[in-house]
């Protein structure tokens, strides 16, 4: 089971000067239901702890385990869809993705933050990001809005990875942006979502793996 660790210091607390904590957090058997909470290491320089406190170090624990969930089937999606800046607002099934051109790539390490590949995507099938968008058509009205464009991948636990309009049709990364259905000869499952995105060229490709796609927004970000 895994473990997030961190070091907080507060200053000018009202009830106490200065604060270190060390909490570590434990993913519980269902984080909708509860949430675990160990604190350890703890030396105030006064004796008094508010609850308040206590429920700050509760969400911080929560968000080390965003996109978390020990019962995924509730954030299962059956469809994507593409809004924003698109000429042709689209909802895709795994059945109308399959019908686009497919993209196969036979082993992709989902590598967290640290570095530590935790697990690995064995023959990967899907749709290419940049493709989905061609089919929806961007809208740039001026010739330099592509360069102020993002693309807000959108997952239903409200997950979120954002990428560049660059990235996707200007660079080599977006010849691994997946939108993938399918997984070493299966349907991707609960755990993934049915529809679920990967950016298989990223160092840390676990920042932009996201579980439970549920919809591609097109943005420009600045005038």
């Amino acid at each position: 089971m895994s473990e997030a660790c961190y070091s907080v210091t507060f200053g000018e607390v009202p009830g106490f000067t200065t604060l270190n904590v060390k909490a570590v957090c434990h993913a519980t058997r269902n984080l909708s239901a509860e949430l675990g909470v160990t604190i350890r290491g703890m030396k105030f320089m006064s004796p008094i702890i508010h609850r308040p406190f206590v429920f700050v170090l509760a969400l911080l624990c929560a968000s080390a385990y965003a996109h978390k969930a020990d019962d995924p089937s509730k954030f299962v999606t059956t469809t994507v869809s593409v809004v924003g800046a698109v000429e042709h607002t689209l909802i895709l099934s795994v059945d109308d993705l399959k019908k686009l051109p497919q993209q196969s790539v036979a082993s992709i390490p989902i590598v967290n933050h640290e570095g530590v590949a935790r697990v690995t995507l064995k023959n990967v099938k899907g749709v290419l990001l940049r493709d989905i968008l061609e089919q929806a058509k961007v809208l740039a009205p001026n010739h330099s809005d592509v360069k102020k464009m993002v693309i807000v991948a959108s997952a239903s636990d409200d997950y979120k990875a954002v990428f560049s309009w660059n990235e996707i049709f200007n660079s080599a990364i977006g010849d691994g942006v997946i939108v993938f259905f399918e997984s070493d000869g299966k349907a991707v499952g609960d755990a993934d979502g049915r529809i679920a995105m990967v950016s298989s060229k990223d160092t840390k490709t676990g920042m932009r793996h996201v579980r439970w796609l549920k919809s591609l927004e097109v943005r420009i970000i600045a005038k």
